[in-house]
């Protein structure tokens, strides 16, 4: 009986230092991403260390799966035209304004897409008119580790990152935008949501 009652107290013992662990560790807690001349997200990070003594950092890599782009035909009428850049990563340092509570970050991202580079017929795309529908993006949170607490930039090398291999937390997700609302003139209409869901 006693073997019993120490087995039990140790297995309430251990979920209690898991339970604890768990609660201590970083994650990515959320994000939500908007449209449209460039992909606007804001990712939600829970377990964030004092950015001072122990930068961090979010990086974001994007497959934009599909591209809406219009222009205008020599006729005057709107065609659709075909997008450019397909592919973009970005990053950005976690700092002290974007702490929302203790622990708590929300970190802001933009991802650019070349409008311009639509190809139209006649080259005559209408400015503000490229949305990203559909985009397949990955999130991975980074401990810096560049330089010493002196370092002016912990968390990159001029434009290449100097982060750990392993990240604190990654998530993957494909997002999509539909419908698309447009103005009448064919130009979208900015700070619409898109639908993630998480993939394996």
């Amino acid at each position: 009986m006693f073997k019993r009652l120490m087995l039990i107290g140790l297995l309430i013992v251990s979920a209690v230092v898991i339970f604890e662990t768990n609660a201590h560790a970083g994650s990515i807690a959320g994000f939500s991403f908007k449209c449209c001349s460039e992909v606007e997200g804001l990712i939600d990070l829970r377990g964030v260390p004092n950015p001072d003594t122990k930068p961090t950092v979010v990086i974001v890599g994007a497959s934009f799966l599909a591209i809406e782009v219009l222009c205008l035909n020599p006729a005057g009428h709107i065609v659709p035209g075909v997008p450019g850049q397909l592919k973009i990563a970005t990053g950005n340092q976690v700092d002290k304004g974007d702490i929302v509570s203790r622990g708590r970050a929300l970190v802001p991202v933009t991802l650019p897409f070349a409008e311009t580079d639509a190809t139209c017929v006649n080259s005559n795309w209408i400015p503000n008119s490229a949305v990203v529908t559909d985009m397949l993006v990955t999130i991975q949170w980074f401990r810096c580790q560049g330089g010493d607490l002196t370092d002016n930039d912990p968390c990159f090398d001029d434009t290449t990152p100097t982060i750990g291999t392993t990240p604190v937390d990654s998530v993957t997700a494909e997002c999509i935008l539909d419908p698309v609302l447009r103005n009448p003139d064919g130009t979208v209409v900015h700070g619409q949501v898109m639908d993630c869901v998480e993939v394996n």
